[in-house]
């Protein structure tokens, strides 16, 4: 065959559908043994600057990993009828993916049709739980004032890490609630683990749950408190698990963090929650439970003028005592998944003498299993499991 001139190129409809369909070093080939003489270096810069493809739109058969969390599947169409065919192909079940994104191409010589699918594992995808089939319990009636020789009643409880909740206690706490049916109840934060979006590496006994596994496990346990006593008035804090939620928007897409459906007014014209809020996964204001939305290690619940509920900050065997030397008030805090009271007397000199003031530091005992510390602790994890019970006076 006898060659064309060096600077003589294939239509630019003929470049653009063999580069697209091979790639540039498959398009060279063709046009090679169709005597073409231009180099590579001088099809890329004719291409570019005719705004022509450079690169091919289809893959070789096969499974990528890319690094968004997707993975792309590629394969011959041939005989498959369907995209869930395709992943199957390649044991991948579809029933744990989402098909994000399909395209048909070709592929090959002689070109042959192909099958690409992007698809996500639902693990990485936030579901909120199903409540259509549950029905709620009227909200707690309104609080009453306490007569001065009759006391609040006020159940606080924590670290119950959905779905790594201790399924026993849970029950035996449940048949508490029905028994006591305090006045209050406060959930002092790490409600859920969501170890699977943590940066924190875990042992290997525990394998890491996904989010929407946190989700559904502590709405379970939600749903359980309410009926268990309607007319106990819930608060959760924030907890530095739960907060892990929040994090991974803000550090992967801080575009998307505090978006509200309807640009935050809903049709009806009422303001709309964060969509990804746990305010809004977990369905607080359809359970009728209140909560403190602040960082962690700055939520609190005021229970009277000196006693102050939080999740801690603090850690270690002192971490009562060292909140003492924090705060000018009584502190009650989880965080530590240890039970331990620590009181100290303050002394003061006025013009009326002496005076004294007791303080306490309590830490709340957790809600969830405490075999192998749940992979976060080296050796035999000291904690101890339940709850509180705070009797208050006007």
């Amino acid at each position: 065959m006898a060659g064309k001139p060096v600077h003589e190129y294939p239509p630019d409809e003929v470049l653009a559908q063999e580069i697209r369909t091979r790639g540039l070093p498959g398009a060279m080939k063709l046009f090679k043994e169709q005597g073409y003489g231009f180099a590579t270096a001088s099809l890329r810069s004719h291409c570019l600057a005719r705004g022509l493809p450079t690169r091919a739109d289809v893959k070789p058969p096969g499974v990528k990993e890319n690094g968004d969390g997707t993975t792309t599947v590629t394969g011959l169409a041939g005989n498959l009828s369907s995209p869930e065919a395709l992943l199957e192909s390649f044991g991948i079940d579809p029933e744990k993916w989402k098909i994000v994104r399909v395209r048909a191409n070709t592929w090959g010589d002689p070109p042959q049709p192909q099958l690409r699918v992007d698809v996500v594992p639902l693990e990485l995808l936030i579901q909120p739980p199903d409540i259509s089939d549950w029905k709620p319990p009227p909200k707690p009636k309104k609080r009453k004032v306490s007569k001065k020789d009759e006391p609040r009643k006020v159940v606080i409880c924590g670290d119950h890490h959905c779905p790594h909740v201790d399924e026993t206690l849970h029950r035996l706490f449940l048949d508490f609630l029905k028994d006591e049916e305090p006045d209050e109840g406060v959930i002092l934060g790490d409600l859920m683990d969501f170890s699977s979006i943590s940066r924190h590496r875990r042992g290997k006994k525990i394998a890491p749950a996904d989010v929407n596994e946190c989700l559904r496990s502590a709405l379970k346990v939600l749903q359980d408190y309410r009926h268990a006593s309607p007319d106990t008035q819930w608060t959760l804090l924030p907890g530095n698990h739960d907060d892990r939620l929040d994090h991974i928007q803000i550090d992967n897409t801080p575009g998307l963090y505090d978006v509200k459906p309807g640009g935050g007014v809903d049709l009806e014209g009422n303001e709309t929650n964060d969509a990804l809020s746990v305010r809004a996964l977990l369905y607080l204001d359809q359970l009728g439970i209140d909560a403190i939305f602040e960082d962690f290690n700055r939520a609190k619940y005021l229970l009277g003028k000196k006693l102050a509920l939080r999740h801690g900050y603090l850690s270690g065997k002192n971490a009562s005592a060292n909140m003492l030397g924090k705060i000018s008030r009584s502190t009650v805090q989880g965080h530590t998944h240890r039970l331990s009271l620590t009181y100290r007397t303050h002394h003061t000199i006025d013009d009326d003498g002496e005076q004294t003031e007791t303080r306490l530091a309590a830490e709340v005992p957790c809600l969830c299993q405490i075999d192998d510390g749940l992979g976060y602790i080296n050796g035999e994890a000291d904690w101890q499991q339940g709850c509180l019970m705070v009797k208050t006076w006007p």
